[in-house]
């Protein structure tokens, strides 16, 4: 009887951990207006790290992910909308096509009396065909309430 008891209030306590546990944040909704050709995250190999200040948090991954977003290009001016898991970061960048070559840079840096940001987007890689481009490089947004750092090779197809 004093076991039964005991495998009830445990069972008891289980089923209210689980019901009171927090559900997972909803994904961010994008939050810029892509224009431009998409082309598709189909693969990203990355190493991220995401630190947060005002909540004291801080992610450190790495892995391989699939449909991960995507890129924009329209004639030297682009966006990115890359997820990760539950992590969103978009912005806007410039960007050089060479022949096969391909360059996106962008420097972009806000700095007051109360708030300071800096974003650093250095890509480069090469139109492999028509339909497919592969690039290396790194994004780094910074401000007071925290750092955001993404390493990657991606590799996008056109639409």
């Amino acid at each position: 009887m004093k076991r039964q008891l005991i495998r009830t209030v445990i069972m008891a306590l289980c089923v209210v951990a689980l019901a009171c546990s927090k559900e997972s944040d909803p994904v961010p909704a994008s939050t810029l207006n892509h224009v431009g050709e998409k082309w598709t995250i189909v693969s990203l190999e990355y190493t991220m790290v995401d630190q947060n200040l005002s909540n004291p948090s801080q992610i450190a991954t790495n892995g391989t992910v699939t449909n991960a977003g995507a890129f924009y290009f329209d004639n030297g001016k682009g966006s990115f909308d890359i997820l990760i898991n539950d992590t969103r970061k978009e912005d806007y960048f410039g960007y050089t096509e060479t022949g096969t070559d391909v360059s996106i840079t962008s420097i972009a840096q806000n700095a007051g009396s109360s708030n300071f940001s800096q974003n650093v987007i250095a890509m480069s890689g090469e139109k492999t065909s028509a339909t497919t481009i592969t690039l290396d490089g790194t994004i780094t947004k910074q401000s007071l309430t925290g750092q955001f750092v993404l390493t990657g090779t991606f590799t996008l197809q056109k639409n």
